[in-house]
């Protein structure tokens, strides 16, 4: 924006100058200064000076440009240059103070004035010879008193800069601010939605089970979130966390296609690499919902690729291959996502269901306690690890550890159930009964599979 700024200031000097000329000094007056203008603002736009960040290293070029210049057209400003350098000075502090409130202009204002700037160089280039020539002719015939007059006329000028472009964007920027004030209460609402129904930045595919976010919403919530947002029009979003747990939200609500688009606009965006990552294992989180594998490990794989350290993605990859009984492979990612987060205890859990699976019931024990270890509140965990002690011939460990269980969460309906299974297989239905009618009790669907194993309920 500063470099459009600086264009418009020049181009507005450049009207100035030639306003007061044509009305208060000789023809050839009005194009001899409108040559100096012109062929300082070509020098400047040539320099690309307006590309620089520095406003005190703008200041000192434009000063050096416009000092050489008029020394090279062989003009005396010696009498004049503090004065037209303070005036310079006070136009760029001008064009600093109004620099904030310019910044949020649409995009179309900043399109049409870079336009303007190449249509003006390119007009000035085409008249310059032209102009010089008039210039070197008429020069000298320029008093000081008409010297005098221009300085005054420049001051007035300089000092009406703010002004005018007040009045020309005053409209505009009112609209903005609207639209501005608007998107801001549009991103406030959705952080305090969001961080309502917690919301998790990192999805992997354990939490895609549709949630019951309906009840914890108001009717005002349920309808502003139901509408989508538009994120195209919400430009003033600062912070891309809260457009991934939009994203998130739909998806886990089953809104998917809105999911994508929030996905998809996130990587049109050129974020971060965390966030694309993010948003890459997402919409592979939806392919795989959808059942189209290979688009799941494309996208899964070019989230590790944006972000090599993006464990979620690894992870993923696991259960993907873990559920095509590809266990070597599912094996493989779950310890590369073990390796770049040792605390990711849900790694260490499918690990163990894995070689719970092909008979390695010690090398399950080890997995099930370092998942306990992380997460002891975990009781499918404890669970499986007493299941893993039963089948590798260590029923009493089984039986102390599925007590424990059952009584810190006595509505488990899986531990009374293996408790009940662990004596039906000592064959001691009898000890096992009172078990399974708790686990029913709790569970009534457990009583098609203990019908399979001959026991009613």
């Amino acid at each position: 924006m500063l470099i459009v700024l600086s264009i418009v200031a020049l181009t507005l000097l450049s009207g100035f100058l030639k306003e007061f000329a044509v009305s208060k000094i000789k023809g050839y007056a009005a194009g001899k200064l409108e040559t100096i203008i012109n062929k300082i603002s070509e020098r400047l736009i040539g320099r690309k000076i307006f590309e620089k960040k520095d406003p005190e290293k703008i200041l000192l070029e434009i000063k050096e440009e416009t000092l050489a210049v008029l020394h090279e057209l062989g003009i005396d400003m010696k009498d004049m240059e503090n004065e037209i350098i303070a005036t310079v000075n006070r136009v760029l502090e001008q064009i600093q103070d109004i620099k904030g409130d310019i910044r949020g202009l649409s995009q179309y204002i900043s399109s049409s004035f870079y336009e303007l700037s190449k249509i003006l160089k390119v007009e000035i280039v085409r008249e310059f010879d032209k102009l010089e020539a008039d210039l070197k002719k008429s020069i000298s015939e320029l008093s000081e008193e008409e010297y005098r007059k221009i300085s005054e006329e420049l001051r007035e000028s300089f000092s009406s800069l703010t002004e005018y472009l007040e009045r020309k964007f005053g409209e505009i920027l009112k609209e903005q601010k609207i639209i501005q004030k608007k998107q801001d209460e549009i991103i406030a609402k959705l952080d305090l939605i969001l961080n309502k129904l917690n919301i998790p930045l990192d999805l992997h595919a354990e939490q895609l089970e549709r949630k019951e976010f309906e009840g914890k919403l108001s009717d005002n919530e349920r309808e502003f979130l139901s509408t989508g947002i538009d994120i195209r029009t919400v430009q003033n979003i600062k912070n891309i966390e809260t457009l991934i747990m939009l994203g998130n939200y739909y998806l886990m609500s089953g809104s998917t296609s809105k999911a994508m688009e929030i996905f998809n606009q996130i990587m049109e965006m050129g974020a971060a690499p965390m966030y694309q990552a993010i948003a890459l294992n997402n919409i592979g989180l939806i392919y795989m919902n959808m059942g189209d594998i290979r688009k799941a490990v494309n996208y899964f794989k070019a989230a590790v690729k944006t972000n090599s350290v993006y464990y979620i993605s690894y992870y993923n990859l696991g259960v993907l291959y873990q559920r095509l009984n590809n266990l070597d492979e599912a094996i493989k990612y779950y310890q590369k996502a073990i390796e770049i987060n040792p605390a990711f205890w849900y790694a260490y859990y499918n690990l163990g269901l894995i070689y719970q699976t092909i008979g390695n019931y010690m090398m399950a024990i080890q997995y099930y306690q370092k998942t306990v270890q992380l997460a002891p509140n975990f009781p499918y965990a404890w669970n499986n690890m007493a299941m893993a002690y039963a089948a590798a011939g260590n029923i009493n460990q089984a039986l102390a550890i599925l007590g424990n269980l059952v009584q810190k969460y006595p509505n488990f309906a899986m531990g009374w159930y293996n408790i009940g299974i662990i004596y039906l297989n000592m064959g001691r239905l009898d000890l096992a009964m009172p078990y399974f009618q708790r686990a029913v009790a709790i569970d009534p669907r457990l009583r098609e599979p203990l019908k399979q194993l001959g026991v009613f309920i």
